[in-house]
């Protein structure tokens, strides 16, 4: 829980692009070959507050019991005055440039009467971003991790102004295969490398966030001794470089290896009569160098000040002699992350015909990685999936924050048999055709299974100032029968992890309820005149009012832990009329 109207907050954002974009087609023979670019050139503007107007966070950790961890509550803290943490910062303000130059072959070769093969190859080259007037500052840990020290933006060459490298090796070759085992049988299949679109453009927590150009301050506390007392506010005077404490940072790679994702399918379709089509297949994706965002200026478990334990303890303001101490976390966007996906897909489709089409799929996956979320959050402080034990990363390793394990979704379309021309009614006159005849319905179903949910404990027990996850005690999941609003899961099987140390439990280890749910829509046009006609539209959202019931309570030590407080939109009705002329 926090005091103030929260970080970035208002965030305005501008961009322009502008694109040259060029295609060539040239047909000999069996060989269909294209090749073109597309060069664009970026623009993006950002004025971000970041937590220019402050912001106190409690998380209940002066009220618990110090002997177990268990209990407090952030509320009681905020009535005693004692925060957990005080961030403010200074405003950004920023004109950011880059160009993205893309090129690509590839040659379409009907090799046989059966057999047609596909060969391309892309290449990308992404220059890192500069600031129009440089304004950017990295916290540079890769040239010497164990000196590290701000590098202010100044003009000259690329690097000198964005502080990055550019990655030139961003080679994208693809292969790809149709071949017809029988008349109504045909086989397909492919390998291709995908290159990321990384854009590090925010001003909160990446390369505009340092000083000289901007301060951003993070006042932490032991649990014990308040470090901020609410009713003093933040102390005066705190974002001038010659008082500034507890300094929050933030470092980019600066030799980053450009996301990049490896896929690959084989898959058969099959065609039944004139307009019903099955395929099964098998579909994979792997990717490597995914950005991730994290605090490398990590504490481990211990006592004292978290702050005061850090890994880098002080830095030189650029431009002055003052050495800033402590320093607060470090938002470190590493390109180490990982992923792999692997999946078993089938789908039928019927054509319109007869007055009904279906379009019907079902997936069964796995996806599994060791970095949560997106580049912009990552595994960020206080992200719920971040990093745990930064020494070792490799038990970050579990089921993905995105892994669905079952997903079925049907649509259709069906001509109703009633009314003039149709196989009942076709005798009605025209006040029952105009009631009655007519009518189309559509839908579409949804089932799923559910996504994983990361645990973690109340307050801080280990006194990192990052995640803490709970000790497994036992077995936590219930079977379908058991599961009920109040306890989801068994919520016995966690304990809080020992003071000072890390807890054993996982990432991902729960799951949240998933999802059932039916759109329904049933549509009649009307003839006005021969030129005009009106439509008319019913439609439901969650047509049998389906709870969408949300993630249970995933935090040990908070009163609702395992229960399941909230839910998703209900049934919702519409009724529409369309004027079609």
């Amino acid at each position: 829980a926090s005091l103030g109207i929260g970080a970035n907050i208002p965030n305005l954002v501008d961009s322009q692009t502008r694109q040259l974009i060029s295609d060539t087609t040239i047909t000999n023979g069996g060989h269909s070959v294209k090749f073109g670019i597309n060069l664009s050139w970026m623009q993006s503007y950002l004025s971000n507050p970041k937590e220019a107007l402050g912001n106190f966070v409690f998380n209940g950790n002066f009220t618990r019991n110090p002997f177990n961890n268990r209990g407090g509550q952030p509320f009681a803290d905020f009535l005693l005055g004692i925060p957990f943490r005080s961030d403010v910062a200074l405003p950004v303000y920023a004109n950011l440039r880059t160009p993205f130059y893309h090129f690509y072959a590839q040659d379409e070769w009907r090799a046989s009467r059966k057999l047609t093969l596909n060969f391309g190859l892309r290449y990308e080259l992404n220059l890192p971003w500069v600031e129009t007037r440089n304004r950017q500052t990295n916290y540079d840990i890769d040239t010497d991790p164990d000196n590290p020290r701000l590098v202010v933006a100044r003009d000259g060459s690329r690097f000198d102004r964005a502080l990055v490298s550019t990655y030139r090796k961003s080679f994208a070759p693809r292969f790809g295969f149709a071949y017809q085992l029988r008349s109504r049988t045909v086989l397909r299949g492919g390998y291709g490398i995908f290159i990321g679109a990384y854009e590090g453009t925010g001003g909160g927590r990446h390369l505009l966030g340092n000083p000289p150009h901007t301060l951003s301050v993070q006042i932490a506390t032991d649990s014990i001794r308040p470090s901020v007392v609410l009713q003093d506010g933040v102390p005066a005077d705190v974002l001038i470089p010659r008082n500034v404490k507890n300094l929050r940072l933030t470092s980019f790679e600066v030799r980053p290896k450009w996301p990049a994702s490896q896929q690959w399918n084989f898959n058969v379709q099959q065609q039944f009569g004139p307009d019903v089509v099955w395929e099964a297949g098998y579909y994979s994706a792997k990717s490597d160098h995914q950005p991730t965002r994290w605090n490398a200026n990590y504490a481990l478990p211990g006592p004292g000040n978290i702050n005061a334990r850090r890994r880098w303890k002080s830095v030189v303001y650029p431009g002055t002699g003052i050495v800033i101490e402590p320093l607060a976390i470090l938002d470190a966007h590493s390109f180490f992350g990982s992923n792999i996906f692997h999946s078993l897909q089938t789908r039928v489709e019927k054509r319109f015909s007869g007055g009904f089409s279906l379009l019907g799929s079902y997936l069964f996956s796995k996806n599994i990685g060791d970095t949560s979320g997106f580049a912009g959050s990552g595994s960020a402080p206080g992200n719920a999936g971040g990093f745990q034990d930064p020494l070792n990363r490799r038990l970050e390793r579990s089921i993905d924050d995105q892994n669905m394990k079952h997903r079925f979704v049907a649509s259709y379309l069906y001509e109703l048999p009633l009314g003039r021309g149709k196989a009942w009614g076709s005798a009605w006159n025209s006040p029952v055709n105009a009631i009655l005849g007519g009518w189309q319905v559509s839908g579409i179903t949804t089932l799923t299974s559910g996504q994983p949910v990361s645990l973690t404990v109340r307050g801080d027990p280990a006194n990192t100032g990052d995640t803490n996850r709970p000790n497994v005690a036992g077995e936590w999941r219930l079977g379908r029968s058991r599961r009920t609003l109040d306890g989801f899961f068994n919520t016995s099987a966690f304990a809080p992890n020992d003071p000072y140390t890390y807890g054993n439990a996982g990432r991902n280890v729960l799951e949240d309820p998933g999802l059932v749910n039916f759109d329904f829509a049933a549509f009649k046009r009307f003839a006005l005149t021969e030129r005009f006609h009106m439509q008319f539209r019913f439609e439901a959202f969650n047509l049998f009012n389906t709870p969408h019931f949300g993630s249970p309570n995933a935090e040990v030590g908070n009163i609702n832990f395992g229960r399941i407080t909230g839910a998703g939109r209900p049934r919702n009705l519409q009724f529409g009329l369309k004027f079609l002329f």
